[in-house]
């Protein structure tokens, strides 16, 4: 849903939440603590230790099974340049205002999206929809690896309906800075000049 509130089809930001913890607890049963940080696992005794990041407390929970389920983060490959603070990634809410910031208050009109995947397509399709300018980057020659080539090619021709410009079979050398906008070097030379970059290219 992420994409989808960043180019207004969500118009509300608390519709992206599904559940809270007293939710969860009524719904389910399940025990949800939030902003707690396990930091120890005790195997033998089968308990774990948890800080709690409001007041810094620290406590045990004994467990009988224990899942561990950290979640992921966005790839960021060693790309020279990749720190730049225009380029953005796409995977939580906060990640999600940062981009609203950029469109909203910093006057962002032009985009590029590196990666072909659904969430780079989804973006690109919302940023389009609000008024930017958005150019696609994906490395190999279509966008949506799962579909076949030839199903591909009518995403390919509805994204260019939106406006959306593609670069396939084409990769990112480096990142550079442009007077704070960001310079992207394709591995065919190509350069382009953005306001922001997203990266969309795996986890």
């Amino acid at each position: 849903g992420l994409p989808y509130s960043i180019g207004g089809v969500i118009p509300s930001r608390d519709d992206l939440l599904l559940q809270t913890p007293e939710s969860f607890s009524r719904r389910f049963h399940v025990d949800v603590r939030i902003r707690s940080e396990v930091i120890a696992i005790d195997r033998d005794s089968k308990q774990v230790e948890v800080r709690d990041a409001v007041s810094g407390a620290v406590y045990k929970e004994k467990y009988d099974k224990l899942v561990l389920s950290p979640g992921s983060s966005p790839l960021r490959p060693p790309i020279p340049g990749i720190d730049h603070p225009s380029i953005l990634t796409l995977w939580t809410l906060p990640d999600m205002d940062r981009i609203g910031k950029r469109l909203e208050a910093d006057g962002a009109t032009r985009a590029v999206i590196v990666g072909g995947g659904f969430i780079g397509v989804e973006m690109a399709e919302n940023l389009a929809t609000r008024g930017v300018a958005v150019t696609l980057v994906e490395l190999t020659n279509q966008v949506m690896p799962p579909l076949d080539f030839d199903m591909a090619q009518f995403v390919h021709r509805h994204l260019a309906e939106k406006g959306v410009r593609l670069v396939l079979g084409d990769g990112v050398q480096s990142f550079g800075d442009a007077d704070g906008d960001v310079r992207i070097t394709l591995r065919s030379g190509r350069e382009l000049d953005t306001n922001m970059v997203i990266l969309s290219i795996g986890v």
